[in-house]
């Protein structure tokens, strides 16, 4: 039994170098997303959470690389289970926008939180898996919104979908 979070280390430092800004590692917990680790960035200006911290799953980029992930009827079971509420103007606060949202992140391969969650905030996100493809965890960069910009958002998922197969092959 390997842990997740020492299969994760190296590669939460590695996206970090790579792209200078915080990584994190979160696993689903009823209905939310639970930070397990991170790498803070080495920016002045920075983002970082806290170890232990939940944030919703479908306000966040991780949340929503897992939900995308995710068999339908366990899809179903989420929205039936949770009140989707409005965190700021960006949230997507109905099933109609996170179904579209969840289309898109699957066809792509990572999600995005563009200040869905907290102002001001962006995040890249990809799934990790494990041998049956049933999400198990996800990987994010998240960053002030003035770094990371819709220009670098391709560039920042490829390093974060990396890490998140790098882990999976791990586990």
């Amino acid at each position: 039994e390997k842990s997740l979070v020492m299969c994760a280390m190296e590669h939460l430092r590695r996206l970090r170098d790579v792209t200078g800004e915080t990584s994190q590692l979160l696993a689903p917990v009823q209905h939310k997303m639970t930070v397990l680790e991170q790498c803070v960035s080495t920016q002045p200006i920075k983002v970082s959470g806290t170890v232990g911290f939940q944030a919703p799953m479908y306000s966040c980029a991780p949340g929503k690389a897992v939900l995308a992930a995710l068999p339908e009827h366990e899809l179903d079971g989420f929205f039936k289970a949770v009140r989707l509420k409005q965190f700021t103007p960006n949230t997507l606060a109905s099933r109609t926008a996170l179904d579209a949202d969840l289309a898109k992140t699957r066809k792509r391969g990572y999600a995005l939180d563009l200040a869905e969650g907290i102002e001001g905030i962006h995040c890249v996100g990809a799934v990790i898996t494990d041998e049956y493809q049933h999400p198990v965890a996800a990987i994010t960069v998240m960053a002030p919104a003035f770094r990371l910009k819709a220009a670098n958002f391709a560039e920042t998922a490829r390093h974060v979908i990396k890490a998140a197969e790098n882990i999976r092959t791990k586990l």
